[in-house]
């Protein structure tokens, strides 16, 4: 009876705790759009200087692999060099489910890419598996993805 109780208990909590992340088709397409078409629009270069948060590069050491890695909590600007920067702001299903997990990343130019990659707490992690020396910012969009789903990034 005990093994029974026990088994019942760790059940639901493991469906409880799967159904917190399973975000796969719950936000709705055109709310999402309307998300991605806002930020996009309203972006201006001039908000930057706002006391907005500076991601960090940093060295990431998976068994013997040393790969670049950052991570964005909510919004936050990556400076790579003197003229190249990227700009990110995310959505967390757990904040607006209508909108998913989703995070968009403006460039220097104005090129705009988003990654759907799971956003956990307003905190997504990016790697890079194919350059270990980051100066470009079309160079992050096309080697890094989330780290938790390997989610690619994709141009607007």
């Amino acid at each position: 009876m005990k093994w029974f109780i026990l088994s019942f208990v760790f059940g639901v909590f493991s469906i409880s705790a799967d159904a917190q992340h399973n975000t796969d088709g719950i936000w709705d397409e055109n709310s999402r759009e309307a998300w991605l078409d806002s930020v996009t629009t309203n972006f201006n270069k001039k908000q930057l200087t706002n006391n907005i948060k500076i991601i960090n590069l940093k060295q990431r050491q998976i068994e013997e692999i040393t790969m670049p890695s950052c991570k964005v909590k909510g919004e936050g600007l990556l400076y790579l060099s003197d003229n190249e920067w990227i700009y990110f702001l995310s959505n967390s299903n757990h904040d607006n489910p209508t909108i998913g997990d989703i995070t968009i990343g403006i460039d220097q130019k104005g090129n705009a890419w988003f990654n759907g990659g799971h956003v956990c707490g307003g905190i997504i992690n990016y790697v890079s598996k194919g350059i270990s020396e980051l100066k470009l910012s079309k160079e992050f969009f096309k080697y890094f993805e989330s780290d938790t789903d390997e989610e690619k990034w994709q141009r607007r």
